[in-house]
């Protein structure tokens, strides 16, 4: 089964979590094999998981520096236009 970048976006939690079935699952990898949009999203989303296990409960983390900022905005930004781009050829 083929899914949208809005599907792939809604399963990602699951997916990270092991909610999915196995046939869901082999369907996100696949789309994201084949999507650059969505393998980055995941990717953040995969790295904000990481960076925030490493916290003890009760523990704030500190602000993001503006460098830390500044890239995000950046990801953010280049997630958007990837999608304008991508959505113009399916015009």
């Amino acid at each position: 089964m083929k899914y949208t970048c809005e599907e792939i976006i809604e399963a990602l939690s699951d997916y990270f979590d092991g909610h999915l079935l196995e046939e869901d699952g082999v369907g996100v990898r696949n789309h994201l094999g084949e999507c650059g949009t969505c393998l980055a999203f995941a990717d953040s989303i995969r790295r904000t998981i990481e960076l925030c296990s490493g916290y003890e409960l009760g523990v704030k983390p500190q602000p993001l520096t503006p460098s830390a900022k500044a890239e995000l905005e950046s990801a953010w930004q280049k997630a958007l236009a990837d999608r304008r781009g991508s959505n113009r050829g399916n015009s």
